[in-house]
């Protein structure tokens, strides 16, 4: 599939990962809709959008609410008339620190916006893309999805049901014969909002340390490299490749040149050795 032409969205649009991406897949010709909870953030996303010529839509809410996640579908579908690719970028890491010394209501923030608001954004743009049979559903992972992450529990808990989501739905659509597919992909150590809470809090670098370390270092990814490979695996993609988990680092070409003994071995799935 090329990304030319195609309706795309994007969650957690307005800053960081999300807006590079959003960004990425303007460049490559694609419209997009940008998804958050803050419309001037969005709004400055679009901005750099038009800068490269391409078209985009804002469209602010709360994704783990179900009427905010009716009306975003709805007006994507209204102006774009279907959705093509969706990117699951949104996420939450405000709390940090052992489980015992936690808030409660924070952290089931974070675990609410990981999971719930990923599954019921997908769950609507779903039901419009299987009238068309068609479609790539994108999901973010990160740290503590295949690992424990001592500190970040409400997050790294997050992001590993988000990684069983995808490759479940994938498992799903394949019993009822459907051509839409999925995959999930770790971004990297990005220097973001998100990331920065870790690097510049007192409980960050206590819990955390190693994110202060890596920036201190300058071992981190660029912004924009996951969209770049989130292009280039879906313009590359094959339904063997569906519901795995990849990275940025992934090397395209040579996933192709081992589809056989992917399949055969069931690489890149989060499953019991």
């Amino acid at each position: 599939m090329t990304v030319k032409n195609k309706s795309v969205a994007v969650t957690g649009a307005g800053s960081g990962i999300g807006r590079q991406t959003a960004l990425e897949f303007a460049k490559a010709g694609a419209r997009v809709a940008l998804i958050g909870r803050r419309k001037k953030k969005l709004e400055e996303t679009q901005k750099l959008i038009e800068e490269v010529g391409a078209w985009s839509i804002v469209l602010d809410g709360d994704i783990t609410k179900e009427e905010d996640t009716d009306r975003i579908v709805a007006e994507t579908i209204y102006q774009f008339g279907k959705v093509d690719i969706l990117i699951n970028n949104a996420g939450s890491f405000n709390t940090i620190g052992p489980i015992w010394e936690t808030d409660t209501d924070s952290w089931w923030n974070d675990v609410t916006i990981n999971i719930k608001g990923t599954y019921l954004i997908t769950k609507k743009y779903l039901e419009d893309m299987m009238k068309f049979n068609e479609g790539i559903i994108v999901f973010m992972n990160g740290g503590g999805a295949g690992f424990p992450l001592p500190g970040g529990s409400g997050y790294g808990i997050g992001k590993a049901g988000v990684l069983r989501l995808s490759d479940t739905l994938y498992k799903e659509l394949q019993v009822v014969g459907s051509k839409i597919m999925t995959f999930s992909i770790g971004p990297g150590l990005v220097e973001t909002e998100m990331t920065h809470i870790q690097s510049d809090t007192e409980i960050g670098q206590k819990w955390l340390g190693g994110t202060k370390e890596y920036f201190d270092k300058g071992l981190t990814t660029p912004p924009n490299a996951c969209g770049k490979k989130i292009i280039e695996i879906i313009e590359n993609f094959t339904p063997e490749l569906s519901g795995r988990i990849f990275d940025v680092n992934t090397s395209v070409p040579d996933l192709l040149k081992d589809i056989e003994n992917i399949v055969k071995e069931d690489k890149y799935t989060l499953r019991q050795k």
